[in-house]
């Protein structure tokens, strides 16, 4: 009887939409802001993320960090440093601790910025993928105050998975 049962498809269909597109843009892009929840970092990034950005430069933004432990979040941020990530705690609500997302970018991005004054690309504009389950939308509205601008030069979000324009 078991040989008769069908697979059931558990992964919702706004998920592998919002998969398929960020692969699609992943191309377009300069780097990934990813976000997770501050209280349970481990636990709220999503697993397939990691093969699906590949070697994509990617910054963790551990969001809600307004509702965490600081003791417990600086040894998540000690963690992630170890493992080769930068991460940084915001409240994407209040804004406190953007300010230090886009020093964060530029350093991620420090590399290719020096490539494009090489080649006289010192205006060229760095694009940031948003993704992750914790408040991204409210994350890419308060970082709009900071210069951002969306895909055509309007408001940034909309689509998961839409590219994010950050001037430098």
């Amino acid at each position: 009887m078991m040989e008769n049962r069908q697979n059931i498809q558990w992964f919702p269909g706004h998920m592998a939409k919002t998969k398929r597109k960020i692969a699609e843009s992943l191309s377009l892009v300069d780097a990934v802001a990813e976000i997770a929840d501050a209280r349970i970092p481990a636990s709220s990034r999503n697993p397939e993320l990691a093969e699906l950005l590949g070697k994509k430069p990617r910054i963790l933004v551990l969001g809600k960090s307004d509702l965490a432990d600081p003791g417990i979040s600086a040894q998540w941020i000690a963690h992630f440093k170890k493992a080769g990530i930068y991460a940084l705690e915001a409240d994407c609500n209040s804004g406190k601790g953007l300010g230090q997302f886009l020093p964060g970018v530029k350093r991620l991005l420090e590399k290719k910025l020096l490539d494009y004054k090489a080649k006289g690309m010192t205006g060229k504009k760095l694009r940031v993928m948003v993704v992750g389950i914790q408040c991204g939308q409210i994350l890419v509205y308060q970082l709009h105050g900071e210069g951002c601008q969306g895909k055509g030069g309007g408001p940034p979000g909309g689509d998961p998975g839409q590219p994010v324009v950050y001037h430098r």
